[in-house]
């Protein structure tokens, strides 16, 4: 089985599953590393007593964790290694394996959730590569601060010539057309921005006097127009 996934997320396919008789079922596990830096989960009672017959995937959340966690299952001769600040869900090479060993150098309780079933392989990592933040009680990963600045340019020169107040990587950035002006400012983050909306491509949008565009964070070449020269605006990214 395999599926389409957002970009950062990484999927393969796996050939293995097989469907357990008992129905599907998942057994999750606090892993405390505080007293221990390696701990062991043996299904081989429940497997014998026929109350779980296979351990098919493995999901990890180590995404609190500032170091890797090692995964050694016996039977299996490559140990596999989940990297810092990364959760997964993983399959398992062979499906009657029972014993498993978790290793890390932290001191963290790490969840760990055992299924009968098939899953998908998938790793989500966290974009920013740091330490994640925890405000409130709840996790959230490294915010991304920026400081506003002035854009290229910020007057129309030429009337019907656009000019380009945003060129390359912002985060953000906002385009005012100054209540104080007489006629409409045009904006388009496709195309050329002309002198009417919605443009030959139709991406061109109309300022009217004392509106405003919120440009999202963009690496491409952000377009203003106006019909008369002179035509100043307001903008600044971050």
């Amino acid at each position: 089985m395999s599926q389409t996934v957002a970009a950062g997320v990484e999927q393969v396919t796996i050939y293995n599953s097989l469907m357990p008789p008992e129905g599907p079922k998942g057994m999750p596990v606090q892993l405390d590393f505080s007293t221990s830096g390696s701990l062991l989960v043996d299904f081989t009672l429940p497997m014998n007593q026929r109350r779980i017959s296979a351990i098919q995937t493995i999901s990890v959340r180590n995404w609190l964790n500032t170091a890797s966690l090692t995964i050694t299952i016996q039977g299996f001769s490559e140990p596999f290694d989940i990297p810092a600040y990364t959760d997964v869900v993983m399959p398992i090479p062979a499906a009657n394996l029972a014993k498993f060993i978790f290793s890390t150098t932290t001191n963290l309780i790490i969840p760990v959730t055992f299924y009968n079933i098939p899953l998908p392989s998938v790793a989500l990592v966290n974009p920013a590569g740091g330490t994640p933040v925890t405000i409130a009680g709840v996790l959230t990963t490294t915010p991304q601060e920026g400081t506003a600045t002035a854009g290229t340019v910020f007057t129309v020169a030429v009337g019907g010539t656009a000019v380009s107040p945003l060129v390359g990587i912002v985060h953000g950035a906002r385009i005012v057309n100054p209540a104080a002006a007489v006629e409409s400012l045009f904006v388009d983050l496709v195309n050329a921005a002309g002198t009417a909306a919605p443009g030959a491509n139709g991406t061109t949008e109309e300022l009217l006097p004392g509106q405003a565009f919120n440009a999202p964070p963009t690496s491409g070449t952000v377009s203003v127009n106006a019909a008369t020269g002179g035509h100043t605006f307001t903008v600044y990214k971050w």
